[in-house]
């Protein structure tokens, strides 16, 4: 694995808190109380295991063990959240959007209550362009937990973007200055804001 690639990867990993392991698969939002589907074969304790072994390799840079590890983790137990959003994770970082947007949606539907896997999908369709449906995931992740400033300034970023609701944006802007402590985020705030300001005194 080329420097280059590996720094892509530990800056995924970072920036968007991708990764669940066994002792972070809950969140600040309500219901994240992870949902079974019902099945007498589930080995849930090997799933755990298999996913943080999963987790690691992620965080090494070793994406083919990682992969297998996943997906063992899913075959023990398939409805257990954290491994497909970390094989999701996986995808996108490997450009396989289709397979990453599964893995989410279905992370999704087993942890309604959880901000992170909409978050995610909403990442995949920025990636692909497909701002629209991005905002509309970035959204439903705010809506649960209001105050996280990734998913504010994914949104805002998206917005950007796409030209879309600029009176949204500026509400994000607003809200990211008092909530983000990343210094880049701040400065970034700081700049749309007058450049909407400069935008908004032009067409009077």
């Amino acid at each position: 694995m080329s420097k280059s690639e590996y720094i892509r990867i530990c800056t995924v990993i970072f920036s968007v808190m991708l990764i669940w392991t066994a002792a972070g698969c809950s969140s600040k939002g309500p219901n994240t109380e992870i949902v079974s589907i019902t099945d007498a074969r589930a080995d849930r304790p090997a799933a755990v295991n298999s996913n943080g072994k999963g987790v690691e390799a992620l965080r090494d840079g070793d994406l083919e063990r990682a992969e297998q590890l996943l997906t063992e983790a899913i075959r023990h137990d398939i409805g257990y959240a954290p491994a497909h959003n970390n094989l999701g994770a996986l995808y996108l970082m490997t450009d396989r959007f289709y397979l990453a947007a599964w893995e989410f949606e279905y992370a999704a539907k087993l942890v309604p209550g959880d901000p992170r896997p909409r978050n995610n999908l909403g990442l995949v369709m920025e990636e692909i362009g497909r701002l629209d449906s991005a905002v509309e995931h970035y959204e439903s992740a705010i809506i649960i937990e209001p105050d996280n400033p990734e998913y504010n300034g994914n949104l805002a970023r998206t917005l950007t973007k796409s030209g879309g609701d600029d009176q949204r944006l500026r509400e994000l802007l607003d809200h990211l200055v008092l909530i983000d402590t990343r210094p880049q985020w701040r400065d970034w705030a700081g700049r749309e804001k007058m450049r909407l300001r400069s935008a908004g005194s032009g067409s009077e």
